[in-house]
């Protein structure tokens, strides 16, 4: 079993430490960030075909991804 593998089991306990503090959960704090992008992307009247997110952990804003951008093809990767 890899180090992120063991840690992964631990992921949402220790991210729930660090978001406590604001009161919301950690999918908020995804769709928030997504959010800033989806709004550029229909500024710009732009709709990605593809995502990749580098580093996506457990994957957490790829389902948030996949909820902006049902059409998109997404790729999560991470070590």
């Amino acid at each position: 079993m890899s180090t992120f593998d063991r840690h992964a089991r631990q992921y949402d306990l220790d991210l729930e430490k660090g978001t406590r503090l604001a009161g919301e959960p950690k999918e908020y704090f995804a769709r928030a960030r997504l959010r800033l992008a989806r709004d550029e992307f229909a500024r710009l009247g732009f709709a990605p075909r593809r995502i990749v997110e580098f580093g996506c952990g457990i994957g957490t804003n790829i389902g948030v991804a996949r909820e902006f951008w049902p059409d998109a093809e997404l790729t999560g990767l991470d070590i």
